[in-house]
């Protein structure tokens, strides 16, 4: 993930992005709350190398990952989780 950074302080509305993945299908983003346990943004079906959620997170601690899916539906590994604070 290139945004956002490693220990940055975002909006309520963070762009993600990623290295686009030679052969992928569709991307699997996946963002959780760390000071409260929970799911925050499962996406499995991004087509594109970013996304920036329809509705805004509340202020706290998130850690993302995201990984690619082949068009013959294999999942690579997920990518190094990136930690953020939106304020």
């Amino acid at each position: 993930i290139s945004s956002p950074t490693e220990a940055s302080t975002t909006s309520a509305t963070p762009i993600f992005n990623w290295t686009t993945v030679s052969g992928a299908a569709t991307y699997d983003l996946f963002v959780s709350r760390l000071d409260v346990p929970g799911l925050a943004i499962r996406n499995t079906t991004l087509t594109a190398n970013t996304y920036t959620p329809t509705t805004a997170l509340t202020p706290g601690t998130y850690r993302t990952w995201v990984r690619s899916i082949s068009t013959s539906g294999t999942a690579s590994p997920w990518s190094v989780a990136v930690t953020f604070v939106v304020s």
